[in-house]
């Protein structure tokens, strides 16, 4: 609702910023001196009136300058058959033309209030959607130019079928009296103003204004275009952050009774878990090779006998003793389970010594060592 509602005023901004347009277009057509020349010249009007084509002009100048408020009055000396007159001298004229002022000052009021009000209805649209303010302005563009197509367009279509019956309608709809109603033998004003004249104005004003409405809306259909492409990278991104988020930590969903099921591993999963246990294995092996290897050179570099006294580490070069390996040997490190250090074997004592034990203990007990006597040679 919330998102409708911005696109909405949107529109409605929209629209108002054509009228715009369009009113500027009307301002930009009037007081382009070069085409009224051009269409003067055209339609070859200042021969028919029996006056030179720059009085002409200078006229109808002086017409748009009086109902834009830059000239206070209409009255303006040409040259008619040779005998100078004023342009404009029935009364009718110059009340039809206050009228005319009176309706273009009201239409320029109309658009300065148009531009405000349009500004607030972009601002409140943009507030209503600030994430989406952008797509929401294109798009509310879109809508606005597309209801304004349709009825410039049924208008378009009028003036280019019956242009006379469209000019009269306009006047109807615009003027509460019947001033805009002149009499061609009387009025120079109708005479230098027919109804082909605007109907090239109109046909110009129309170029321009709907040459700057395409180009909003091709601007417009750029940026949705743009929105939309950048959104789709976001979202993409987004994906692949949560699918890397899932394989690195799998979270585990809570189930009803608050234990965790555990989630089935996808095949690549399956390889690298595999993979990783093969790699722990064969480094858990090294290792204990290692510490076998390590454990068996110390126990070559160990004395075979107890008695013997180990050498005093020699004097290197730079005066510090070197650690000799009876010295290594002494740090006692944890062997490994897979291969226990051998046992130590005790001394044996050597053959001297077991004949002197023999011959003491031959003299402490001479009873021992003499034979018996045999009782019945006595």
């Amino acid at each position: 609702m919330r998102k409708r509602l911005s696109v909405l005023l949107a529109a409605i901004a929209s629209m108002i910023l054509i009228l715009t347009l369009l009113f500027t277009a009307v301002q930009i057509g009037i007081n382009d001196h070069t085409f009224i020349n051009n269409k003067y010249s055209e339609l070859g009007l200042a021969r028919r009136m029996g006056m030179s084509n720059a009085d002409l002009v200078n006229s109808c100048i002086r017409l748009i300058d009086y109902m834009q408020g830059k000239a206070e009055s209409i009255d303006i000396e040409v040259t008619v058959n040779g005998e100078k007159t004023l342009m404009f001298d029935q009364p009718q004229e110059i009340q039809h033309m206050k009228d005319v002022r009176q309706l273009f000052e009201t239409c320029k009021q109309y658009r300065d209030m148009g531009l405000f009000a349009m500004l607030v209805l972009y601002l409140l649209a943009a507030v209503l959607s600030f994430r989406s303010a952008l797509h929401t302005i294109a798009k509310g563009y879109l809508w606005g130019a597309f209801v304004m197509f349709l009825f410039i367009g049924f208008i378009g279509t009028w003036a280019a079928l019956d242009f006379s019956s469209f000019w009269t309608a306009f006047h109807q709809s615009l003027f509460w009296n019947d001033l805009w109603l002149f009499d061609p033998t009387t009025s120079r004003m109708i005479n230098m103003l027919p109804e082909t004249f605007f109907q090239g104005l109109v046909s110009r004003i129309v170029m321009m204004g709907g040459a700057a409405v395409v180009l909003l809306i091709g601007a417009a259909i750029f940026a949705l275009v743009t929105l939309k492409k950048r959104e789709a990278k976001a979202r993409q991104a987004a994906q692949q952050k949560r699918a890397a988020a899932a394989n690195g930590q799998r979270r585990k969903p809570p189930q009803e009774n608050g234990r965790t099921e555990r989630q089935p591993l996808t095949e690549e999963e399956r390889r690298a878990r595999a993979e990783r246990r093969r790699q722990s294995q064969a480094a858990g092996q090294q290792k204990r090779k290692q510490q076998a290897d390590g454990a068996s050179e110390k126990e070559k570099q160990r004395p075979k006998k107890s008695g013997e006294k180990r050498k005093r580490p020699q004097q290197s070069e730079a005066g510090k003793p070197r650690k000799s390996a009876g010295a290594a040997a002494k740090r006692k490190k944890r062997p490994s389970a897979g291969n226990p250090p051998p046992r130590r074997k005790r001394p044996q004592p050597s053959g001297e010594t077991e004949i002197d034990l023999f011959a003491e203990n031959e003299a402490r007990i001479p009873e021992l060592a003499a034979p018996a006597e045999d009782p019945t040679e006595t």
